[in-house]
């Protein structure tokens, strides 16, 4: 090889100092282009080939470089040729001492970025020794840190294994519960939902008590229910306890809560406002709104019989005195009285018909009447509310034919009562005189009771 005449001329120093920053400035690139690619592999050895892969590439670009100074090849000019890449060498590393007084990286940043290329210490083809030593470092410090977490992962993996084996499907266990209402009626009944809110193996759960009463768990829910019929009226304090074994040792969850028991207020409906009538079927609908469905009453009642519907609350009161007093008990709590007059029934009608038409007692009857009937009619807003207690007939009855002044014929008639034997025998002017004797009443049971308050007592009915 043989270098040019000029080589050392003013053109190839500037040729030489060409060569020497282009070698710089693609080693720049490669060594940030290397890094990235390397960098995730956190291992020494792959660092180490990456040096080596960079003095190759530096290496190539050095003889290209050099090429373009080639006029011919000979044992010769190889010293030469030795002493020009020192030049290239000195002068690279030149430009890198430049950069490197301008902007020097610190040890913490020498790994992640591509600020300090290998020229430090004179080494320009090689990883500078700082360089070497960060890099190991922090590659022992990432290794170390891996192997920190794979054992966390495991002892994790372990703890959870241990938690599933032994029942327990979460990170927390706590107890909770959830009443049905903060406000019970005195003789209803509380309920709260109490929640373990983990989810274990029965084995492993101890008891789980309310105010020291223990209560069964059925997938981790049980239901506590207290009967406050004994208890007073004011707040209720509830303790929830719940005792689990885990790892052989025994643990207690506690929570808390309170209701409070209040006086319930009775509500009646029924057919009649405010009063019952006497000796009929009165339906009453006596309902505790605040016991809800607990609301299973007893009643106590005085001064009248009774039969429990077909509802809870609903009854049918027959009074046989002029007061009732009806006490409510549910669950074994007394709740309340309630009080009702009783009132007589109102006086029915008696209604005449002759010949199956209406009786004008103001003008009379023929003497051609042959039949006489009685038709008793209850009291309009009675037969609304107690249609099935009004139900009347006349039982008998008493027909006179009277001629000036004078009984001339008489018979004993009912509600239907042929008169034919009178009638003949009259004349006109005569009358006839119905008095009723007998009216019955049938109520809702079928008994049969007799009426004294019915009106008119008799009819006197002119024949024409």
């Amino acid at each position: 090889m043989k270098l040019p005449r000029d080589a050392f001329d003013i053109r190839s120093i500037r040729n030489l100092l060409l060569a020497s920053l282009t070698t710089w400035f693609f080693t720049c690139i490669l060594y940030s282009i290397l890094s990235w690619l390397i960098e995730p592999l956190r291992t020494h050895s792959s660092m180490m080939a990456f040096c080596a892969i960079v003095v190759m590439i530096l290496s190539l670009l050095f003889i290209l470089l050099l090429s373009n100074y080639q006029l011919s090849s000979s044992l010769k000019s190889f010293g030469n040729l030795i002493s020009y890449a020192f030049l290239i060498y000195l002068s690279t590393n030149g430009i890198q001492s430049v950069y490197s007084s301008i902007q020097s990286p610190s040890e913490n940043t020498a790994t992640v970025q591509a600020e300090l290329i290998p020229f430090l210490d004179s080494r320009p083809w090689l990883p500078p020794a700082g360089m070497q030593k960060v890099i190991i470092k922090n590659t022992n410090n990432i290794t170390q840190l891996t192997t920190d977490n794979y054992q966390l992962k495991n002892s994790l993996d372990s703890a959870v294994a241990r938690l599933e084996s032994c029942g327990l499907m979460t990170d927390s266990i706590f107890l909770t519960a959830i009443p049905t209402s903060r406000e019970i009626g005195k003789g209803g009944m509380f309920r709260s939902e109490v929640v373990l809110a983990a989810r274990l193996d029965k084995s492993y759960v101890k008891n789980v008590s309310v105010n020291e009463s223990e209560i069964e768990l059925k997938s981790g829910v049980g239901v506590f229910e207290e009967n406050t019929g004994s208890l007073s009226l004011k707040s209720r304090n509830l303790n929830y306890k719940a005792v689990i074994e885990l790892y052989g040792k025994e643990q207690e969850i506690t929570t808390s809560d309170s209701y409070k028991i209040i006086q319930p207020f009775i509500e009646v409906s029924s057919q009649a406002v405010n009063s019952l009538f006497l000796n009929c079927g009165n339906q009453l609908n006596i309902q505790v709104p605040i016991l809800g469905s607990d609301y299973r009453p007893k009643f106590m009642i005085d001064g009248a019989s009774f039969k429990y519907g077909n509802q809870p609350g609903k009854i049918t009161v027959l009074p046989t005195s002029r007061q009732v007093e009806i006490d409510v008990h549910n669950a074994g709590a007394y709740i309340g009285k309630k009080s009702f007059p009783v009132r007589r029934i109102p006086a029915p009608r008696v209604m005449p018909f002759a010949n199956g038409k209406p009786m004008d007692l103001a003008t009379g009857i023929p003497k051609s009447t042959s039949s006489v009937s009685l038709s008793v009619h209850p009291d309009a807003e009675f037969q609304r509310l107690l249609p099935n207690d009004a139900n009347y007939r006349v039982q008998d009855c008493e027909i006179t034919l009277i001629s000036k002044g004078q009984l001339r014929g008489r018979m004993k008639g009912k509600a239907n009562s042929n008169v034919s034997s009178l009638t003949k025998r009259a004349a006109s002017g005569d009358q006839l005189k119905i008095e009723i004797k007998t009216v019955l009443r049938k109520n809702f049971k079928g008994d049969i009771e007799k009426v004294v308050n019915f009106y008119p007592k008799f009819f006197l009915v002119t024949i024409k």
